[in-house]
């Protein structure tokens, strides 16, 4: 069990700590860009836990916080652009789960490296330049690949954040649809992560702290979040994922 594999007691404070302030950090980057708690989780979980255990926290932790916006945008909320996107993120999202609960763990930190290293580039180079259709191919690839990269990872949010800001015409929309589908996905990837054996019973209490994280997080995203620079705000946390996968790559080489 992970409390026994060191003796020294300070080791589960310090778990509790890390993960207590990467919510926190998370919660408040999710208010401001409207995805992203995830990612700022994985960015430290994947240095205490397994891939795949660190996406169980992710998802529990990240799932609360989603709750919550979904509740307050439910009016805001396109329905009719959901069943597609929520069909093939299923697919793919289901079987992803499946085989990384099948692998070896560790094989997939230096891949998790790519991935984000891959996330901060697309969003800094590439997203800017990309215009897709609003159509139903479009928001079949965008789930596919959400599927994946949740079923792996533990992060959904950037593929399905491109295809809802195509077909959102305010910004409260864009929150709504992107937030109330983020919920019935993050409710499906734990449940798959539940009937394949991800979730364990150690992993409660430390989704709890992260959870407390998250909402004080959120308060501090709301607080700042009509005086911040969003371009300087993106601009930092493209270069914290790099510099983060860059590092999870090359030390799991």
């Amino acid at each position: 069990p992970f409390f026994r594999k060191n003796g020294k007691g300070w080791t589960i404070g310090v778990e509790y700590g890390l993960i207590f302030m990467a919510a926190v950090l998370g919660g408040a980057v999710n208010v401001l860009t409207g995805f992203g708690c995830g990612i700022v989780v994985m960015v430290f979980l994947p240095y205490l836990f397994s891939v795949t255990q660190a996406a169980a926290i992710s998802n529990m932790i990240s799932l609360c916080l989603i709750t919550s916006f979904a509740i307050q945008y439910r009016k805001e909320v396109r329905f009719s652009s959901f069943p597609v996107p929520l069909l093939c993120y299923a697919a793919t999202s289901g079987a992803a789960i499946t085989l990384a609960a099948r692998i070896n763990a560790a094989v997939l930190k230096p891949y998790f490296g790519l991935f984000l290293i891959a996330v901060a580039a697309y969003f800094a180079f590439a997203a800017p330049r990309i215009k897709l259709k609003a159509n139903i191919r479009t928001s079949a690839a965008c789930a596919l690949l959400s599927g994946v990269s949740q079923g792996f990872f533990g992060i959904s949010g950037p593929p399905m954040a491109l295809y809802f800001l195509l077909i959102s015409e305010t910004k409260e929309q864009y929150i709504g649809n992107l937030q109330v589908f983020s919920l019935f996905t993050s409710v499906y990837a734990l449940a798959m992560r539940m009937v394949n054996g991800t979730v364990q019973l150690f992993m409660l209490p430390l989704a709890a702290a992260g959870v407390a994280g998250v909402f004080a997080g959120k308060r501090v995203g709301m607080r700042i979040s009509a005086r911040f620079d969003m371009e300087q705000m993106k601009r930092m946390v493209y270069l914290f994922l790099g510099i983060s996968g860059f590092w999870t790559f090359i030390s799991n080489l």
